[in-house]
């Protein structure tokens, strides 16, 4: 059975949540590791639609983006969000957002195996633009 949006929207403020109180409790406790990243640049994208082996419809993303990484660890276990916003120039000192990209998820580290679970959602700002996402379980192996 499918989770609804409402059903995600609280898993989202649930993981946002506990990754805050994690950042809040580094000032009582020295094991838990914090990481706080922004990283900005350009992206060329783009998403061809296809059907019956031919193009319908080609959208071209060229955007230049800001992201910002948080994510605490804890003996073994990490939690991390990543929130990324595209944005279009208007004018060479004005940039509108056009869409928000939302990345949650949760890991355990054992040896060289480690378990996690993501959410990733992509929602437009401007309504005739394309919303994207998933939720991905895995199960990972180093073996070098």
């Amino acid at each position: 059975m499918f989770a609804t949006y409402q059903d995600l929207m609280k898993v989202k403020d649930m993981i946002y949540r506990i990754i805050i109180l994690l950042f809040l409790t580094t000032s009582l406790s020295a094991q838990v590791k914090t990481h706080v990243v922004f990283e900005t640049g350009y992206e060329d994208r783009h998403l061809g639609i296809y059907y019956d082996d031919m193009v319908n419809s080609v959208y071209y993303i060229n955007n230049l983006y800001g992201k910002l990484e948080l994510s605490a660890e804890y003996k073994g276990f990490s939690l991390y969000t990543y929130n990324k916003a595209l944005f279009i120039p208007e004018k060479i000192y004005v940039y509108n957002p056009k869409q928000m990209e939302f990345t949650i998820g949760g890991e355990y580290q054992c040896k060289s195996f480690k378990i996690y679970y993501e959410h990733f959602c992509s929602h437009s700002i401007e309504r005739h633009y394309l919303s994207d996402g998933y939720n991905r379980i895995g199960l990972r192996i180093k073996i070098l």
